[in-house]
């Protein structure tokens, strides 16, 4: 549940640390072709000594990798054999640049920029860039305004943040934008030569490479111009009207993709419109037929069709030298290794097809038995992850509940066309408790143009000897009125939580729970819950209440089957 709440509060106002070993209730690593037991696993911070002489044992670079521990990615770097040589304990990472990384931690709400030993050099609460020439862009935030300045390889502040924008230093200066002028400074800061902009205010979202992306505040519409002022002759293919975002994009190499004139000028067009490549002469160098173009890194981009991401290179050619993969995401070609994320599956391989590192959305329950990840895709837009048991002693059981679970994720997708113009995403995490398999169904459904989307947070108690899939009534005693005294319980919680200045509960809105209403359980407790906008805001996520076993236990039904699922000595 925690993705999910994080992925709201993201959403509304633009994640338990992990480990390299695999422990029972936790997602599997798939670490192909890497037979070496690594003993020399960085862990942040770590002592200076012991660190160094593991970074020393490495002669490969170090990649971002994460693991998919219950709810949460977890990134950490690993080498080119797969084994992780600093621990995944990040919310994000960067990829290495001049031997230092930039990551982030949710818990302290910090970014760090970290050596090959993961020893920290820097740290602060804003975004800080990768090191061109020993110098890093970081942001400060500073009288309701986001700044930039420079920092150094060791920590230390160079050029303070004053900048609206700063780029990287190449052959010893770098430009920034500041009181309306284009600098070009040295790494002193001195300035060697400014422009005045005739723009009153514009909002930049680009500043790479000679060129500046901005659209007019109070406009969507993206524009381009180069460090002297001058504005790129690339189509504007969207009127004042348009709503929408990102109808022009800066990919590098001098490369420009430009949203084709659609006749939806909001949101929805954003995803479910076609690019073309210009360069910065406005020279046209394809058609309008790539999506979900990235950045050209060693030459390369990456696009997607209905049914695969593939290469271009700077000519906007499909590289047929290098693979496609099946899905919808990003590719990465790094020297000789291709970083492919896909429908939310991490992969590393060589150019070759050789693969050394995949996640997986397996789960691994106890020595014998796991949820094995099987996708389903209708279209470009959907991927659902859906559970396969397997390992089960009883397989008629098990036939059962997979056809049970393959009902909940799988038939209620069928239908989704692309014409829909709905993304989904859906996985699964799971634990047992005893003889019960506690599956969590998690989710995020998004209406192209909407101003957000819809989570989905569902869990299924299923019974590992029978097969049953329980409902919240099989915990009580019949006629035993569950719903009222919950009901009471949440209302009382609800009530003391409203006294609170911060609270977060709309006023009145709450009477009773539903006969079905959302739960989950351990062995001690049960938690109610309600989806975004039932009780509270959409930014609440999705409101809890504990309510412990042994303050209603005069209603629960211990001889029952649900009970003894999960309670078998009880």
């Amino acid at each position: 549940m925690k993705k999910i709440i994080f992925s709201i509060l993201l959403l509304t106002i633009l994640a338990a640390s992990g480990c390299s070993t695999q422990n029972e209730n936790e997602q599997v690593i798939k670490n192909v072709n890497n037979t070496a037991s690594r003993t020399d696993v960085i862990t942040a911070d770590a002592d200076d000594n012991k660190s160094k002489a593991a970074a020393d044992s490495t002669s490969t670079r170090l990649l971002p990798a994460y693991v998919k521990s219950q709810d949460e990615n977890k990134y950490g770097y690993i080498d080119e054999t797969g084994a992780f040589v600093i621990n995944p304990v990040y919310d994000q990472a960067s990829d290495f640049s001049e031997g230092f990384a930039v990551v982030f931690n949710s818990e302290d709400n910090q970014y760090s920029v970290i050596d090959y030993t993961g020893k920290s050099i820097y740290k602060s609460s804003y975004n800080i860039g990768s090191f061109h020439e020993g110098m890093a862009v970081f942001d400060d935030y500073k009288d309701g305004k986001t700044l930039e300045g420079y920092i150094d390889t060791a920590g230390n502040i160079i050029l303070p943040a004053v900048y609206d924008k700063a780029s990287e230093f190449k052959d010893g200066t770098a430009y920034v934008y500041a009181d309306k002028q284009i600098k070009k400074i040295d790494k002193t800061g001195k300035v060697l030569s400014s422009v005045d902009i005739n723009k009153n205010d514009i909002y930049i979202s680009d500043f790479r490479d000679g060129y500046i992306l901005y659209n007019s505040v109070g406009s969507s519409i993206m524009e381009a111009m180069d460090y002297k002022g001058a504005k790129l002759p690339l189509p504007n293919n969207v009127s004042s009207d348009y709503t929408g975002y990102g109808n022009l994009m800066y990919l590098g190499n001098n490369i420009f993709a430009v949203m084709k004139k659609s006749g939806t000028e909001d949101y929805s067009s954003t995803f479910t419109t076609p690019y073309a490549l210009f360069d910065a002469n406005g020279t046209k160098l394809t058609d309008y037929i790539f999506y979900d173009l990235s950045s050209y890194s060693n030459g390369y981009a990456s696009a997607t069709d209905d049914t695969s991401t593939y290469f271009i290179d700077t000519k906007g050619k499909v590289v047929d030298t290098l693979p496609k993969f099946e899905g919808r995401g990003k590719l990465t070609l790094t020297g000789s290794v291709i970083k492919a994320e896909i429908d939310d599956i991490l992969t590393y391989e060589t150019s070759d097809g050789k693969v050394f590192y995949q996640t997986s959305d397996d789960v691994k329950l106890s020595s014998s038995l796991t949820l094995k990840a099987e996708k389903f895709k209708p279209n470009k837009y959907v991927a659902v992850h859906y559970p396969v048991l397997t390992g089960l002693s009883d397989s008629s059981v098990e036939k059962k509940i997979n056809e049970k679970l393959y009902t909940i994720f799988v038939e209620g997708r069928k239908d989704i066309k692309k014409e829909d113009n709905l993304s989904v995403d859906d996985s699964f995490t799971g634990k047992t408790i005893n003889n019960l398999l506690l599956l969590n169904k998690s989710g995020y459904d998004y209406s192209f143009g909407a101003a957000h989307g819809m989570p989905i947070n569902n869990y299924y108690p299923i019974d590992l000897k029978t097969g049953e899939i329980y409902k919240l009534k099989d915990l009580f005693l019949e006629n035993s009125d569950y719903v009222k005294v919950l009901s009471k319980k949440v209302a009382a919680k609800i009530k003391e939580e409203s006294k609170k200045e911060q609270s977060m509960y709309f006023n009145d809105t709450f009477t009773s729970i539903q006969e079905d209403q959302y739960f989950y359980l351990d062995n001690n407790d049960l938690y109610l819950y309600f989806y975004p906008y039932d009780i509270a805001p959409y930014a609440a996520g999705f409101p809890e209440f504990k309510i412990p076993f042994d303050s209603i236990s005069n209603i629960i039904n211990k001889d029952g089957d649900f009970w003894k699922a999960f309670q078998p000595d009880k």
